[in-house]
């Protein structure tokens, strides 16, 4: 199966990325969907750190910022 874009998972119980810039940024991009998805299945991780998963991979960040870093990073940007 070829993939033709990046997908992008944030649950919205993360109260670091519940309401973020961060998500219409990468909403903006044309190769990207971004979805609010209620469980994830990393448990008790959104009260924690913020976290994303892109293409099926966890990604973190103790921030915002760092989050959004990371997420860029790992789509090799």
């Amino acid at each position: 199966m070829i993939q033709l874009g990046n997908k992008i998972r944030f649950c919205p119980c993360n109260q670091l990325t519940c309401a973020s810039e961060m998500k219409e940024m990468l909403r903006s991009r044309p190769d990207t969907v971004v979805e609010d998805h209620k469980c994830l299945n990393f448990c008790g991780q959104c009260l924690v750190e913020g976290f994303a998963l892109v293409n099926g991979r966890n990604i973190t960040g103790c921030t915002e910022q760092e989050l959004m870093n990371n997420i860029f990073h790992y789509l090799g940007e």
